[in-house]
């Protein structure tokens, strides 16, 4: 439960709130003691392909009912039109970019292929011929795989930002003060869930060496992504 912030001139204590120790530890302490006790951390909620646990029943019913939006993967076509889309507005008279591919290994190459053909496949790109593209790279991410980045920093210098308010965390933690149950929703994919608005594709043109791509949905990278996602989530839940 979130309690509500602390009035000044209040002071929390220093002692310690737990004793953690390692695996090794609590087993000689447990041979030299007679009784030994022990907190063990227990995965409460599972949503995906088991059951749910130690949960109210009309949660669980609840979260059954809905168990159809937790898909494993997106179908291999455009997400619909929406009432929002993502602008792409350049600055008038603005030279055009056209950087030069990074110079990559051919295991990197092939990487890049590979996850190309994948976005090709899903129709979430298309080939292009536009005079302005931005070179692409390789991110590691925690498991061993690799993330392609597109290097939109010439796109974005630019691009005309939008001014639309994004929220205070400040002002979401006072409207939480006493709650004692939270839900979290975790869009797959979601900002390739909104379109690029028609006429704007040939702005979010990538470079490989295989040639030119655009994307018809909203990548990750750009200037007014964030603002445009928030639009789109305040609209859905305004009522």
């Amino acid at each position: 439960m979130l309690m509500p912030i602390k009035e000044e001139g209040t002071t929390e204590t220093s002692e310690p709130r737990a004793l953690l120790v390692s695996r090794k530890q609590f087993l000689k302490q447990v041979e030299d003691s007679d009784i030994g006790y022990a907190v063990v951390k227990k995965v409460r909620t599972v949503l995906l392909h088991t059951e749910v646990l130690d949960l109210h029943t009309e949660i669980q019913q609840m979260l059954q009912e809905f168990m159809d939006i937790v898909v494993d993967d997106f179908p291999d076509k455009l997400p619909p039109k929406r009432s929002i889309s993502h602008h792409i507005d350049f600055i008038p008279r603005a030279s055009l970019p056209n950087k030069a591919t990074y110079w990559m290994s051919p295991n990197d190459n092939e990487e890049i292929r590979k996850q190309v053909q994948e976005l090709l496949d899903k129709g979430l790109i298309r080939e292009s011929l536009s005079p302005c593209a931005v070179p692409t790279g390789l991110a590691p991410k925690k498991g061993g795989e690799w993330w392609m980045c597109t290097d939109s920093r010439a796109i974005n210098k630019i691009t005309i930002w939008y001014r639309f308010p994004l929220p205070q965390m400040d002002d979401m933690m006072y409207c939480l003060s006493g709650a004692a149950y939270f839900s979290m929703i975790d869009l797959k994919s979601k900002y390739h869930q909104i379109q690029i608005r028609e006429g704007d594709e040939w702005k979010t043109t990538f470079k490989t060496n295989e040639g030119l791509y655009e994307w018809l949905v909203m990548p990750f990278g750009l200037s007014n992504v964030p603002s445009t996602f928030m639009r789109l989530m305040n609209e859905m839940f305004k009522e």
